[in-house]
């Protein structure tokens, strides 16, 4: 119903305005006599005042932020974690943005049953913006598990804080990551593309810290 809304409202759009490849491209197709800008965003302030650095001799702690929707990708997070578990690779992967009790947690755990994971997957729920710079800069990565993205505020605040960033390819991510430079892109919905990335950068410092000073 919402994709029928918007594509009879953009093809009478006559300005458009966005900030990756992705929709200036969907832009020349859903409205075709539109002109198109591309206007960047600037992140909340808390995010422009820290730097990440390499964290050692502690946890490997994986930090995503997600929400309670279905396209968000939280069933692959929770299946890339299960593998990572199956190879006895000792992680936390704390989510924020979701609570125990929201309806996607019951949904993935009745779809994937005993692969979700319970003993090292941490659900904080919703985090204020000083919060959530705290658990970034205390984070070994970020990771963003979406299925539809466009431009992701997420992905720009871990970024900017210099984290190492995995993501999946979809969307507009391809503007904003460079895959092997500034982060790494992985395929959408894939659990063991995902879990080998992380393997890939726990087990080499000096691309890590690379990639997020690229970031």
């Amino acid at each position: 119903r919402m994709a029928k809304i918007e594509r009879s409202t953009l093809v009478k759009c006559k300005y458009i305005f966005g900030q990756t490849d992705w929709d200036r491209r969907v832009s020349q197709i859903l409205a075709p006599n539109s002109l198109y800008w591309r206007l960047d965003r600037i992140i909340r302030s808390e995010f422009y005042q820290y730097e990440w650095s390499y964290r050692s001799n502690k946890n490997f702690i994986i930090f995503t932020i997600n929400s309670n929707h279905f396209y968000k990708g939280f069933e692959t997070l929770c299946l890339s974690l299960n593998e990572l578990n199956n190879i006895g690779f000792n992680c936390e992967w704390h989510v924020a943005g979701i609570s125990e009790d929201d309806l996607i947690v019951k949904v993935v755990k009745k779809k994937i049953k005993n692969k979700f994971p319970n003993h090292n997957l941490k659900l904080l729920g919703n985090l204020n913006e000083k919060e959530l710079t705290e658990k970034l800069l205390d984070s070994n990565l970020f990771i963003m598990t979406s299925h539809i993205e466009n431009e992701s505020n997420a992905l720009y605040e871990a970024m900017i804080l210099g984290l190492p960033c995995i993501s999946t390819f979809v969307g507009g991510t391809g503007s904003t990551i460079e895959d092997g430079y500034n982060g790494i892109l992985i395929q959408d919905g894939d659990p063991y593309a995902m879990a080998g990335a992380i393997l890939e950068l726990h087990n080499d410092k000096e691309k890590t810290i690379l990639l997020g000073q690229n970031a």
